[in-house]
């Protein structure tokens, strides 16, 4: 990626950068919202402050999972749509990388205009504001604000971003360090993502936002009768799976509204695999396709009806 109108705001300049995960190729379908929520002017006042030219986030050796949000700005060439819909796709990659983080913001900014963009798992939002507000103005410094101290509802408080760019989640009062992001999924939806540590008693660990009538975990129940009787060759293992809440008993961690509600929930995983090209032999191949062909039909044989939850 090489966008000089492209500005990443990070937490910390590291020394080097690793390739992202999986990042979509198109952004989300924009829906206009009259809510929004976003540090402090630079320092202009002060006769020896010198604004630098700002590097782009290949240059400063930023990853992802380090930035807090993205600013696009006006290109020529480009309408005030076409530029909304650029820095929500953006934003949208920021979503992605940052799985501590149950929402984030973004910014477009024009001459004459700028966009306020709130993206989470159920929806993506935005509204455009002309600068000579006053009270657009001051909605943009508080968006600015939460940057760098998001609200609560905004942030996964069972996982921590550390320093060399892994994560530590807490499940029941237990720590799970050195996981790192191998995989996300479209940011808008179940925004599946998949966490591995090699050499892990459970190697694995998988969360989703889901939509749900009740309390049960669909693929929870569809596991378990999987195994119910002897264990199923080719089906992962579960050694724990539950909703994701921010205490212990307290409220579970949920994004969007009405119908659109989602709520986290967590797998964790005895088992891991590799991608299917990367099979050796043609032995190997034959072995795992007749395990999934095992594992599909214990799945059409399940009491409970195999509905997706979108």
């Amino acid at each position: 990626m090489c966008r000089p109108d492209l500005v990443a705001i990070s937490a910390g300049t590291p020394n080097q950068a690793p390739q992202s995960p999986n990042t979509p190729g198109g952004g989300p379908v924009l829906t206009q919202s009259p809510s929004s929520q976003a540090l402090q002017s630079p320092p202009d006042s002060d006769p020896s402050y010198k604004p630098q030219p700002s590097k782009s986030p290949e240059k400063q050796a930023v990853s992802w999972v380090e930035i807090e949000t993205v600013v696009e700005y006006f290109s020529n060439g480009t309408t005030q749509l076409e530029g909304n819909k650029q820095a929500v796709a953006y934003t949208s990659y920021l979503l992605q990388q940052r799985p501590d983080r149950v929402a984030v913001c973004g910014l477009y900014i024009s001459r004459h205009h700028f966009s306020l963009i709130l993206l989470d798992a159920a929806n993506v939002y935005y509204t455009t504001l002309r600068w000579k507000d006053d009270l657009a103005i001051k909605l943009l410094f508080r968006v600015l604000h939460y940057i760098n101290d998001p609200p609560v509802s905004m942030v996964d408080p069972t996982i921590t971003r550390n320093k060399d760019r892994t994560f530590t989640i807490k499940i029941e009062d237990k720590n799970y360090e050195g996981y790192t992001l191998t995989s996300c999924g479209r940011p808008i939806g179940r925004r599946t993502v998949v966490f591995r540590c090699e050499g892990a008693d459970f190697p694995v660990i998988k969360e989703q936002y889901v939509r749900c009538s009740d309390d049960e975990i669909l693929e929870k129940t569809i596991l378990n009768h999987v195994h119910e009787h002897k264990e199923m060759p080719g089906v992962v293992r579960v050694f724990w799976c539950g909703w994701v809440r921010r205490a212990d008993d307290g409220p579970s961690i949920e994004c969007g509204m009405g119908h659109r509600k989602r709520r986290k929930v967590r797998f964790v995983l005895k088992d891991e695999g590799i991608l299917f090209m990367e099979i050796p032999t043609p032995y190997e191949v034959l072995m795992t396709a007749w395990d999934a062909l095992e594992g599909k039909r214990c799945y059409l044989i399940c009491k409970w009806p195999l509905t997706c939850q979108n």
